[in-house]
Formats: structure tokens, C-alpha cells, sequence
């Protein structure tokens, strides 16, 4: 069912520059002006071994433990690099955790997709459409399309 969706392309140009606006704003320190709603992921290269830095949506937040999803699949480059090496860490706020990264499994990453559009329908909304794809149109159970978006909870440690 993956290969129903289709993800029209990785972010390029100047969309890509305001997507990273984020991370600036961490890295000033002041990532506590997004609340819970945006984190910034620390991870590492999985050819480089470089720490990168990406920005992130938060699709459920329950007390210490974030999960995030990958808008543009599960060949999103800092996706790939969590398959290869857990995080280096997760900016909350102000300050850089330690976390304990777990994928979720298809029932609860569709679940976390399903809280999601409760909780925020307009943002749902425009992450279907970067897929290129609503699961309504297609008559796809919540469940595959989730396959389509990987998510990844993750416990602050410290």
C-alpha cells in the first residue's frame, strides 16, 4: 500500500530555507517561543557522522515523550539517519536532552496520525497534501497511511 503514495518531492529552494527558520531560533537559544509544538533534532550523518540539525513538528506530546513524524516519507534524509544511528539529542525549549528514540509500529503511529487531525486539522491537512494524497480519497485505512509517514517518539532522558 506504501507505493499509493506518492510524495511530490523533499523540500528545495526557498521553501527549504523557511522550513529551517527553526532552527536559527533554537540555536539563539529562544526555541521556548514554539512551546511544545516544534522541536529541534540533533542527529548524526550516516555517511558524514556529522551532526546535523533539523527542525521538527510535534505530532503527540505526552509529559517527557515527543513523537514526530517524517512529512515527506521514510526517505527523508534525517529519518534515514535515525535508522542508522540513534539522535544525538532533542531541543526543547532553551535546552538539548538526551533521548531514547523508539520507531512506532503501523496501529500506533496511525492512532498518532489520527490525534493529530483532531488536534490540529489545518496542519493534517497540509501534511496530506505534501503526500500528495489524502488516505480518504483512495479509501485507505488511517493504518497504511501511516506506513507512508514513519514516526518516532522520542523520551527525553534527562
Amino acid at each position: 500500500m506504501r507505493d499509493q503514495f506518492t510524495f511530490k518531492q523533499k523540500p528545495t529552494g526557498l521553501f527549504k530555507w523557511f522550513l529551517g527558520m527553526p532552527r536559527w531560533i533554537f540555536r539563539l537559544r529562544l526555541g521556548s517561543m514554539f512551546g511544545h509544538r516544534f522541536v529541534l533534532l540533533e542527529h548524526y550523518g550516516r555517511k558524514s557522522g556529522a551532526i546535523y540539525q533539523t527542525p521538527l513538528e510535534v505530532v503527540v506530546r505526552d509529559g517527557d515523550t515527543y513523537t514526530v513524524c517524517s512529512g515527506t516519507g521514510p526517505r527523508a534524509d534525517w529519518y534515514l539517519n535515525l535508522k542508522a544511528r540513534p539522535a544525538h539529542g532533542l531541543w526543547v525549549g532553551s535546552r538539548l536532552h538526551r533521548v531514547e528514540q523508539r520507531f512506532l509500529p503501523d496501529e500506533e503511529a496511525g492512532q498518532a496520525l489520527a490525534d493529530y487531525e483532531v488536534a490540529h486539522p489545518k496542519a493534517a491537512k497540509r501534511l496530506e497534501e505534501a503526500m500528495g494524497v489524502g488516505y480518504e480519497d483512495i479509501g485507505v485505512p488511517r493504518i497504511e497511511a501511516a506506513q507512508a509517514i514513519p514516526m518516532i517518539e522520542f523520551e527525553l532522558a534527562d
